[in-house]
């Protein structure tokens, strides 16, 4: 369509929208809609047609044009030059909160909402705005609303790239809820919020709302098992944080029965960063103050992980040498440092990517226990 054409289409359905009849606003509505859902043109030239944007802010307030109005207004939201100017249209960011919480709102209305919310925010002059108009506390509190949780944490992704925003979010009590979330069956979602705590645990204030959160660390090891790649390196990267934090949330990980060796499977499987943050945390394991060390029953000696022997196939005979033959499991590479040398053990030092590196039967002493401890090179020469 020609744009004096379409021009003249768009001042007519603004004209008719001002309409008192209904069927005559939307249609007018309709018509707005169908030439801004795939026209940058059409929507710059909606956007800068007299009074156009106060009239939509105002059909948004009444049924049943809502939707359309909404609708409509996301459409322009999708011009990276109209998300400024429709974030400062007053009143625009107060009504889409108001939405968002209205428990009389459609589904169709708060799922608008909130995604019109999602779109400004992905102006990085947008953000902070938005976070000072409350639009982080709305959407915390409306991540109890299940029909419209996706769109929700969408918009509180996007809203927690600026730092200010984080804290915002974590004072109006965020961090309890993406925990629930993440242990929760909707691998989706709780990709999302695994990605939203990692956010929040690079500043003080959130790392300590994760660590007050009963079983993080359990729910946070049970995501490496299921989760996507990118949400993995994202719940490593929490994890790290918080074994900076207390050497107890360090031991709680080392209990869980298959903590190493799934650390060892994501140490050699896993994407460029996500091999880079499990070798992190293993170095952190084996360089802190616990002792990992396990007796032939399978329990911590004084702490530390519980891999079982008898679920590995070892047993505690006298003949255990001769005789021991390791699933192939406990032949997996764990990476340690290039500056350091293993001391002797049962199968010896092997190279890998031009590092040294150990197995699992590397940490096996003469009378069947696991063992944690690496010896410096100076230690093997003497």
């Amino acid at each position: 369509m020609p744009t004096q054409a379409v021009d003249a289409t768009i001042a007519e359905c603004v004209a008719q929208a001002q309409s008192d009849s209904v069927e005559a606003r939307t249609s007018a509505l309709t018509t707005l809609s169908a030439l801004t859902r795939l026209s940058s043109h059409n929507r710059d030239l909606l956007a800068h047609t007299q009074h156009a944007l106060p009239l939509l802010l105002g059909l948004s307030h009444s049924e049943p044009t809502i939707p359309l109005a909404l609708s409509v207004l996301l459409h322009l939201s999708l011009n990276p030059n109209l998300k400024q100017p429709l974030a400062a249209v007053p009143g625009f960011v107060p009504r889409l909160n108001s939405l968002v919480l209205s428990p009389s709102a459609s589904t169709q209305a708060v799922k608008l909402a909130a995604s019109l919310i999602c779109s400004l925010a992905m102006h990085d002059k947008n953000k902070a705005p938005l976070g000072v108009a409350g639009a982080v506390r709305t959407v915390v509190e409306a991540l109890g609303c299940f029909a419209a949780r996706p769109h929700v944490l969408s918009s509180l992704a996007e809203l927690v790239q600026f730092h200010g925003n984080c804290t915002l979010a974590v004072r109006a009590g965020a961090v309890p809820v993406l925990a629930r979330i993440v242990g929760g069956p909707a691998e989706d979602l709780g990709a999302t919020c695994v990605v939203v705590l990692a956010r929040m645990a690079r500043f003080e204030e959130g790392i300590q709302a994760i660590r007050e959160v009963e079983g993080v660390v359990g729910t946070l090891v049970d995501w490496l098992r299921r989760g996507c790649m990118a949400s993995k390196e994202s719940a490593m990267e929490v994890l790290a944080r918080l074994f900076e934090e207390r050497d107890e949330l360090m031991r709680e990980a080392a209990g869980r029965d298959d903590f190493s060796s799934l650390l060892a499977d994501l140490s050699i499987g896993g994407s460029t960063k996500l091999r880079e943050k499990a070798g992190l945390l293993m170095k952190m394991m084996e360089s802190s103050d616990l002792d990992l060390d396990w007796d032939v029953e399978g329990k911590p000696a004084r702490g530390g992980n519980s891999m079982r022997l008898e679920d590995s196939g070892i047993s505690n005979t006298p003949s255990m040498q001769q005789s021991f033959h390791p699933p192939q499991c406990l032949l997996m590479p764990v990476m340690v440092s290039q500056n350091v040398r293993l001391g002797p053990c049962m199968s010896g030092v092997s190279a890998h990517n031009g590092k040294e590196v150990r197995t699992a039967m590397d940490m096996i002493d003469d009378e069947g226990r696991f063992r944690s401890s690496i010896r410096s090179s100076s230690e093997v020469n003497d």
